[in-house]
């Protein structure tokens, strides 16, 4: 395999990416001095994005298992292991095996690295794929790692590297795919994306989520309040008003769920602030215990984040604040899905609805509109509406 140009990445990336240039030439000096065999009809799927992304992928797999282009094939699905748990629990049916990595460790430590690289490789894929729009430098390099005799990517958008940085990764794959870059719904753009992979329609006709936990009778109604997100300038700083309102108008006890210190700190926040009583879940429960919470919710109000669209997914009335980043892509469910959610925007990207500004805003993953001018009344109106259309 031939070593890729480095130099062609520009200053600015080698200068936020040199940790990464330097695994990845590693990678390529150390890969043309190693043997291994290669096996027939084995497919690697590469996943590394969050909780919210798999979820609305993980319906396809089983079309993937049951294609003309893949049926009888060995499938490995290579992911974060942020979804290992739900995966395991709902997933295991549809592929042969899994590879779990810790995204945090890869991108931080080259040892760690160097054991995914080394894995990948001796695993001897022949075809490796990796359906993702929005690709980055270290999903690249693991598909370099495999030396898979097809490696097949998505000529997607440059969210998570610019056009220069993308001359050199894009020659990691032997095949791009080109989708239509106009915004729309995730799940519908991961669609298109596995018909043109697999060669065949699809027919799944939207994403679900299977109820998870026992159905126990429970003795109150509650609602779930996450205040939970990947970036800090998703976050809505209100919420302990919105517990109040939840609780003294509508009589609902309420569930602070989250995972993690910044949860944590955000919870105890809320509850020193919120005059109601509230039971803080925060890192009290698993993935799967966190999604029976979810589904046993009379509603669910938070950030945005994977267990929204969790909640979103197992049709329980939620109603989510954001910033509209990519809005078009995970804050659009289409209204023939039929799911009971709201996403609640700030004032001045509302104002800008239906205009081509807000087309160009929704397709980026841009933080140029407060989260926090979102006005309570506002969320306290989607609360209602939500409420009345799960009635």
């Amino acid at each position: 395999m031939s070593v890729p140009n480095y130099k062609k990445l520009g200053h600015r990336f080698k200068k936020r990416r040199l940790l990464s240039n330097t695994k990845a030439l590693f990678l390529s000096h150390r890969m043309k001095k190693s043997e291994r065999t290669v096996y027939p009809q084995t497919c690697l799927l590469l996943r590394l994005d969050h909780l919210g992304d798999y979820v609305l992928f993980r319906n396809f797999l089983p079309v993937i298992r049951n294609s003309a282009r893949f049926k009888g094939w060995h499938l490995t699905l290579c992911a974060n292991v942020v979804c290992k748990e739900l995966a395991h629990h709902l997933d295991a049916g549809h592929v042969d095996d899994f590879i779990w990595i810790d995204v945090e460790r890869l991108k931080k430590r080259r040892d760690y690295f160097m054991r995914v690289v080394d894995l990948l490789y001796r695993r001897g894929f022949s075809v490796a794929v990796q359906p993702t729009f929005s690709r980055d430098i270290y999903g690249d390099m693991l598909m370099q790692a495999t030396a898979a005799g097809q490696r097949i990517g998505v000529d997607g958008d440059c969210m998570n590297q610019n056009e220069r940085q993308r001359l050199v990764t894009d020659s990691f794959y032997t095949t791009l795919i080109k989708v239509h870059n106009t915004p729309r719904f995730e799940f519908e753009r991961n669609r298109e994306i596995i018909e043109n992979i697999i060669q065949q329609p699809v027919a799944v006709k939207m994403p679900s989520l299977p109820r998870l936990g026992k159905d126990r009778p429970l003795a109150n109604a509650y609602a779930v309040v996450m205040p939970g997100t990947s970036s800090v300038f998703k976050y809505w700083p209100c919420l302990f008003e919105i517990a109040d309102y939840l609780y003294f108008q509508h009589g609902l006890e309420i569930r602070l769920l989250g995972k993690g210190k910044r949860d944590q700190r955000w919870i105890l926040d809320i509850m020193k602030r919120c005059k109601c009583p509230a039971v803080n879940l925060c890192n009290q429960t698993s993935l799967l215990e966190a999604a029976a919470v979810l589904a046993r919710a009379h509603i669910v109000v938070g950030n945005d984040s994977g267990l929204i669209h969790m909640a979103v997914l197992l049709n329980v009335p939620t109603v989510c604040l954001t910033a509209g980043t990519h809005a078009f892509r995970f804050n659009h469910y289409p209204e023939n899905y039929g799911f009971k959610v709201r996403f609640v925007f700030p004032p001045e990207l509302d104002k800008k609805k239906g205009s081509k500004a807000f087309e160009d805003y929704a397709a980026q993953y841009a933080s140029g509109y407060d989260v926090s001018s979102i006005p309570v009344a506002k969320v306290k109106r989607a609360i209602e509406e939500v409420l009345c259309h799960g009635s």
